[in-house]
C-alpha cells in the first residue's frame, strides 16, 4: 500500500481556538492513534527514559538504592543511566523469567534481593526502592505487603514506585507517583517559619536565580530543594517547612498529601518568559505570604536585556519544541508578543495550554502546532524555513536552523531564566554555532555507593548488581523488519518502543522506519480492546502505507494473553494486507526476537521454489546491528563476498528488502553471520533445501576461509575441516556474538600464540558451533567464574564487562556489541573497530 504525497498533520492556532479546549482534534491526543518514536522525543516518551524518567526521579533521595524487578526489556535504557550518569550502584535489577509473567513466582524473591543489595554495598542504604511495571500493574501485585516483607528482612526502609506507562493519562501517571513517593517519607515535625521548600523539580534552580534572593530578603533563612541534600537526615528537613512552593503541576499530588500529612500548604507558581507575567506572578506570591520585596533591579536587568534582543536581532523566526524548560505555547505566546515570528510549535497539547493558546491566538494565529507523537511526523517536510529552533526535538525538523537545546538540568526560573534564555539566542546567532545537548549543563549525582570486592556473586536468581539489562527480543525483531517496508506495531503502551528506538536502533537516528507504539491504556490492557488497535493501524496506514504490518509482543500482551494469531488473522481480513508476527515477551534476548522475525517473513513472503531452479545468489541472514560490529560491516562484507565471483549476494534487511527476500528461495547458499542468522539459515535449509555457511569475515585470513567453503558448495564438494593449532602458551576468552567470536578465535588459533581459547555469552549459543571449553552464561557472575576459573591472559568483550572483573589482570581487548553497551561504546568504522583484532 503506498500513499501519494503523505503530509504530517497539523492545525492552525486559530483552528484549535476555535474548537475549543474540548475539542481538541483526535490527531493531537497520543492514546487515539499509534505513537510515533521519533528522535525527536526519545528523551520523554518513556517513562523510564532519559532525563529524569522514573528510575532517575527516585533516586534524587538522598542515601537509596532502587531494585527494578522487571522483565529485562524494561531496564534496558538504564545502561546509559547507570554508567554515563553517575547512578552505579544504585540500580539493581530482578530480572523476570517468562514463568514469571503468569505466575509472579519473582515476588518471592524480592525480600532476599532486597538483603543481599543491602549487603553487598560498603554502606548500608537508608532506603531501597523496589520499582515494578506493567507486569505487576496487570498482575494486581500488593506492593505494600512486599515492601513489608522486605523491609523485616534486610532491615531498612523499603518503598516502592512504578514505571507504568499504560496509566500515562490517568490520574496518577508514573512521574505523578513517583513525585508523590519522595516525599512519602517525610514525618510531621515542628515548623519554621523562615525555612521553605522548593517542589517540582529534581534539580535544583540556577545557582543565580534571583528567587533565592527575594526569598531571603522576605525573611526566609532556609530554602530546602531536594536535588541539594547530600543525606538522609538533611532530606528529613523538608518536614519542618512553613510552606510549599509547587513549580511543576506534576507535584500538585504530592503537595496537597503533604499539607494533610504534615500541615504543610503550598502555593504553585509556574515558569513564565512574559517579562510582564514574570513581575506580576512574583508581587502575588509576595503578597500572598504577607511580605514586600522590591525586584526592580532584577526587572530592569531583564527589561534591559530583551530591549537588546528585539533592537539587534528582529526578524527572527523561530520553532518551538517541548524538550525545553518551558512550557512551548507559553515561550511562543512571550516571543510573539515580543514581535518574533514562531512558526511551528511541537508538543502535546493539554486543556491546561488554551490559557496561553487563547492568547497567541490574537497575535499569531497562524502558527502551525504539531504533535511529536503523531506517526503523521515521519512525513514532515519543511515548507518554510526558520532561523532558531528552541529545544532539541524542534532541531530534529529544521535541521538547517541554529538550535537552542535550553534543557538544563540547573532550572532556569523568572527574571533570570529570561536572561539565559535570551543570552543564549543571541551568542548562537552571534556565533552561528548551536547549543544543542553537548552545551547542557548536567547536574552531579550527590549519594554515591560502592560495592563491596566480595559481592560479585548472587544468591537471588535472576538478581543483576553491576550491569544491566541486553538488548531484548523485541529489539532484535523490530531490527529485523526494519528495512523491509512494513508498519512494525509494537503491542506496548509507549515505554517498550522508545527503549527500541533509543538504545537499540542505531539507524533511527540516520535512516526513517515505520515503527510505531501501539499506545495501549490500561483500560485497552484490561479489556483486551483489539478492535480499537486495529482502528489505529488502519489510519496509519491511511497516512504512511506499508508492504504489511508486523506485530511485535512485549510483556504486556505476554500478561494478558493476547490472541496474536487470531489478531493477525482478523487484521489480514479487515485490511486486507499482510500481517507478520514476532510473539516476542520482552524476557529473551534480541537474537530470539530476530529469528522469529525472520522466520515470520520467510513463511510469509518467500516464494516456493521449484527443485533445480537456483540461481547464483548467495543469501546473508542475521547481519542486524544489533550483531555486527559497526553499521558499515554488514554492507563491507557484502562487497567482499561479491568480489568473489561466485554470484550477486543479498544481504536480507540489511539494504536488501522485501524484493530480494521474495526470491530467496533461489539461493545457491546462504551465510549465516550472527546465531540469528544462524537459525534463519537452518530454517531456510530445512524449508528451501538451501545449504550454508558460518561466517564473519573482517579480514583477509577470515574472507579466504569464507570463499574456501562457498566454492565447494558450488562445486558441490566436501567441506574439510582444518584443525586448530594450538602449540602456543596463550589462553583467551572471548564474548561476543558466538559467529563473530568464533571467527576471531579461528584466527587467533592461526596465529599460533594460543594453546586455548574458550567463547562464552549471555545469548543464545548454537550447540553445533561449540566448542570444548564453551559456555552459554546465565547469571551475571558467571563471567566472573568463568574468568576466575580460566586463567586466561586475554579477554576480548564489550567494555561494560569490565565492571564484572575489576581485579583482572591480563589485558582487556575492547570488543563494542551495540545489544550490551549500546552507543556508549559504538565504533563507526570497521577499520577502527578491527585494529586490535588484525593478527596479519
Amino acid at each position: 500500500m503506498k500513499i501519494d504525497n503523505p503530509k504530517a498533520v497539523s492545525f492552525k492556532v486559530k483552528e484549535l481556538v476555535e474548537r475549543g479546549a474540548r475539542d481538541i482534534p483526535n490527531e493531537l491526543i497520543s492514546n487515539e492513534h499509534l505513537i510515533y518514536s521519533s528522535p525527536a522525543t526519545l528523551s520523554y516518551n518513556s517513562p523510564g527514559a532519559l532525563g529524569f524518567g522514573v528510575k532517575r526521579a527516585g533516586l534524587v533521595i538522598p542515601e537509596s538504592v532502587m531494585l527494578l524487578v522487571a522483565p529485562g526489556c524494561c531496564g534496558r535504557n538504564t545502561t546509559v543511566l547507570g554508567d554515563e550518569s553517575g547512578y552505579a550502584n544504585r540500580m539493581f535489577y530482578l530480572l523476570m523469567s517468562e514463568n514469571d509473567l503468569v505466575t509472579g513466582k519473582h515476588l518471592n524473591k524480592i525480600p532476599k534481593a532486597v538483603k543481599e543489595i543491602c549487603d553487598s554495598l560498603e554502606k548500608k542504604p537508608k532506603i531501597v526502592e523496589i520499582c515494578i511495571t506493567c507486569v505487576d500493574a496487570l498482575l494486581g501485585t500488593d506492593m505494600d505487603r512486599i515492601c513489608k516483607k522486605a523491609q523485616k528482612e534486610a532491615d531498612v526502609k523499603v518503598i516502592h514506585c512504578y514505571m507504568y506507562a499504560l496509566t500515562r493519562e490517568g490520574r496518577k501517571p508514573p512521574m505523578v507517583f513517583v513525585r508523590s513517593m519522595i516525599y512519602s517519607l517525610l514525618e510531621p515535625a515542628k515548623k519554621d517559619p523562615r525555612c521553605v521548600n522548593i517542589l517540582g523539580n529534581f534539580t535544583p534552580l540556577a545557582d543565580d536565580c534571583e528567587f533565592y534572593d527575594l526569598l531571603k530578603e522576605a525573611g526566609i533563612k532556609q530554602i530546602n530543594e531536594i536535588s541539594r541534600f547530600k543525606n538522609f537526615d538533611e532530606y528529613n528537613e523538608l518536614a519542618k517547612a512553613n510552606f510549599n512552593i509547587v513549580l511543576h503541576k506534576e507535584t500538585n499530588l504530592a503537595a496537597k498529601q503533604m499539607m494533610d500529612k504534615l500541615k504543610i500548604p503550598f502555593i504553585e507558581l509556574t515558569r513564565l518568559y512574559q517579562l510582564a507575567k514574570i513581575r506580576n506572578q512574583y508581587r502575588l506570591f509576595f503578597k500572598a505570604i504577607d511580605c514586600e520585596v522590591d525586584d526592580e533591579k532584577y526587572y530592569d536587568k531583564a527589561k534591559e536585556t530583551l530591549q537588546k534582543f528585539k533592537e539587534n536581532y528582529k526578524n527572527l523566526t523561530f520553532a518551538i519544541g517541548e524538550m525545553i524548560n518551558a512550557n512551548p505555547f507559553e515561550l511562543a505566546l512571550a516571543l510573539s508578543q515580543y514581535g518574533f515570528k514562531v512558526k511551528a510549535v511541537f508538543a502535546n497539547l493539554s486543556k491546561d495550554d488554551y490559557i496561553y493558546l487563547n492568547e497567541l491566538e490574537k497575535i499569531s494565529p497562524d502558527t502551525r502546532v504539531f504533535t511529536n507523537l503523531s506517526p503523521t511526523m515521519l512525513n514532515f517536510k519543511v515548507e518554510e524555513e526558520v532561523d532558531i529552533t528552541l529545544g532539541k526535538d524542534a532541531s530534529y525538523y529544521y535541521k538547517d536552523a541554529l538550535n537552542v537545546a535550553f534543557n538544563h538540568e540547573s532550572i532556569p526560573f523568572g527574571y533570570m531564566g529570561l536572561i539565559s534564555l535570551l543570552k543564549e539566542i543571541m551568542h548562537v546567532v552571534d556565533t552561528k554555532k548551536s547549543l544543542g545537548d553537548e552545551f547542557q549543563i548536567k547536574y552531579p549525582v550527590l549519594s554515591q555507593y560502592k560495592m563491596k570486592k566480595d559481592a560479585y556473586k548472587s544468591e537471588t536468581k535472576g538478581l543483576w548488581k553491576k550491569l544491566s539489562p541486553f538488548a531484548p527480543d523485541q529489539s532484535g525483531a523490530s531490527s529485523v523488519y526494519y528495512e523491509f517496508g512494513g508498519t512494525s506495531v509494537i503491542i506496548d503502551a509507549g515505554g517498550c518502543v522508545g527503549n527500541v528506538c533509543g538504545f537499540d536502533e542505531p539507524r533511527w537516528f540516520i535512516k526513517k522506519s515505520t515503527i510505531f507504539s501501539a499506545g495501549l491504556r490500561d483500560i485497552d490492557a484490561i479489556m483486551g480492546r483489539d478492535e480499537k488497535l486495529l482502528e489505529k493501524v488502519e489510519d496509519n496506514l491511511n497516512t504512511n502505507g506499508g508492504e504489511f504490518v508486523a506485530l511485535v509482543g512485549t510483556p504486556v500482551p505476554a500478561v494478558i494473553g493476547t490472541d496474536f494469531k487470531g489478531l493477525k488473522r482478523i487484521g489480514e481480513k479487515r485490511l486486507n494486507i499482510p500481517f507478520v508476527g514476532a510473539f516476542t515477551n520482552g524476557v529473551e534476548y534480541y537474537d530470539i526476537g530476530a529469528y522469529k522475525a525472520y522466520e515470520s517473513l520467510i513463511d510469509t513472503f518467500t516464494d516456493k521454489n521449484e527443485e533445480g531452479s537456483k540461481k547464483d545468489i548467495i543469501g546473508i541472514f542475521g547481519a542486524t546491528p544489533l550483531d555486527m560490529p559497526t553499521l558499515e560491516t554488514a554492507c563491507n562484507f557484502k562487497k567482499k563476498v561479491e568480489e568473489f565471483g561466485l554470484g550477486k549476494a543479498y544481504v536480507y534487511g540489511y539494504g536488501d528488502g522485501l524484493e530480494a527476500l521474495k526470491k530467496a528461495s533461489y539461493a545457491r547458499v546462504n551465510i549465516a553471520v550472527s546465531v540469528s542468522g544462524f537459525l534463519a539459515c537452518k530454517y531456510m535449509q530445512k524449508k528451501f533445501n538451501i545449504p550454508f555457511v558460518t561466517s564473519c569475515a573482517y579480514d583477509k585470513k577470515s574472507f579466504e576461509r569464507l570463499y574456501k567453503s562457498l566454492k565447494n558448495i558450488f562445486e558441490n564438494k566436501e567441506e574439510s575441516i582444518d584443525e586448530a593449532v594450538t602449540y602456543g602458551d596463550k589462553k583467551a576468552l572471548l564474548l561476543h556474538q558466538q559467529v563473530f567470536a568464533n571467527e576471531i578465535r579461528k584466527n587467533l588459533y592461526d596465529s599460533g600464540k594460543y594453546k586455548k581459547i574458550d567463547v562464552c555469552g549471555y545469548f543464545k549459543m548454537a550447540d553445533t558451533l561449540l566448542c570444548q571449553g564453551d559456555k552459554r552464561l546465565v547469571e551475571e557472575y558467571e563471567f566472573w567464574d568463568m574468568v576466575k576459573e580460566g586463567e586466561y591472559n586475554e579477554i576480548y568483550a564489550d567494555p561494560l564487562f569490565k565492571k564484572l572483573i575489576p581485579d583482572f589482570e591480563g589485558k582487556f581487548i575492547s570488543l563494542p556489541h551495540y545489544s550490551v553497551s549500546g552507543h556508549m561504546h559504538e565504533i563507526k568504522t570497521d577499520s577502527e573497530y578491527f585494529k586490535e583484532i588484525m593478527t596479519e
